[in-house]
């Protein structure tokens, strides 16, 4: 059950904070030192015009093309990179890769994951979460327990159209990754920490943005959202227009990471596809495959509907 509350409030003003969270894209240093600190930072055009162009055609192709979303539908892809020639352009966005290098500490990156999201006029608002999966059983139980766990994950994420508050726009609560938050005044918990609801409501994901603590961000094309995991986030509705965005995430090449799942057919053509000038980014590719999901007792579920299709979890949940 999801809990309705008042609707964003859109001055730009609204919560002054007392250190800079918007950078330019060299700035290397002073970007990372927010993002560990506060939980995020955004980071003033990043990806050149050219780049946003083609992701943004990317992900219409992907998701909307065919078959454009109904008013008030949205839309996922979990393996976005694997399905349009144009979405591992953002490897050409220089100052993305530079970045990663730098927090990383290495020069031999690959691709983690990607993914790619398209918001219609109508869409609801998404509550109050954070993308951090523990794992439910002693073991990782579905892909998003091996591909986003750890403390020290992060999202990278490009709104194409832009975001902003009275439409859409994606909010946060800054230092809210932290363990030892406290969280809200005046709100609770949900099962294990994915999100809050008000003292004395039903349980659910909180759908309001008026706690003073709640950041709207003014994100333009171009520029980058980087958040932690943990970091506590929701996207006010969709009022008009299409929204796009999508993530390619990058990880240290070494040490490989040990999936359960085998490479898809998908993940086959993709490899064999992509332009040599991108190699090194594809050691130790493991893609993702959410046919893969194991029950308490450790038995494999037989494969389902997977996000596309709106019936399992998402990386993105619409945001």
């Amino acid at each position: 059950m999801t809990v309705t509350a008042p609707s964003p409030i859109t001055p730009r003003e609204q919560l002054s904070l007392p250190y800079r969270f918007e950078f330019a894209a060299d700035e290397h240093g002073a970007i990372l030192d927010c993002f560990r600190e506060h939980g995020f930072a955004l980071i003033r055009q990043m990806a050149p015009p050219e780049v946003v162009a083609d992701l943004r055609d990317a992900v219409w192709e992907v998701l909307g093309a065919d078959d454009p979303p109904a008013h008030g539908h949205n839309r996922t892809s979990p393996e976005f990179v694997e399905h349009s020639p144009k979405a591992i352009r953002l490897l050409d966005a220089s100052a993305y890769v530079e970045l990663n290098r730098t927090l990383f500490g290495t020069d031999a990156l690959t691709i983690h994951r990607s993914f790619a999201v398209l918001k219609n006029a109508g869409s609801p608002p998404v509550g109050w979460h954070r993308d951090y999966h523990h794992t439910v059983y002693d073991a990782p139980s579905e892909p998003d327990e091996f591909l986003d766990a750890g403390d020290h994950g992060f999202r990278a994420l490009w709104y194409l159209d832009g975001s902003y508050p009275d439409n859409g726009g994606l909010w946060l609560i800054p230092d809210s990754h932290r363990d030892d938050w406290a969280g809200l005044e005046g709100f609770v918990f949900t099962e294990g920490r994915k999100s809050f609801h008000r003292v004395g409501e039903p349980v659910g994901d909180y759908e309001g943005f008026d706690d003073p603590q709640m950041l709207p961000l003014y994100v333009d094309p171009g520029d980058l959202v980087l958040y932690d995991l943990k970091t506590y986030h929701a996207a006010a509705a969709q009022t008009h227009s299409l929204r796009r965005a999508c993530a390619l995430i990058l990880r240290p090449s070494e040490p490989a990471i040990a999936v359960p799942w085998a490479q898809t057919e998908t993940t086959r053509r993709f490899l064999e596809r992509t332009p040599e000038r991108f190699a090194s980014f594809l050691r130790n590719y493991v893609g993702i495959d959410y046919g893969w999901e194991i029950d308490a007792a450790g038995e494999r579920i037989a494969p389902g509907p997977g996000p596309a299709g709106g019936q399992r979890g998402t990386p993105l949940r619409g945001s």
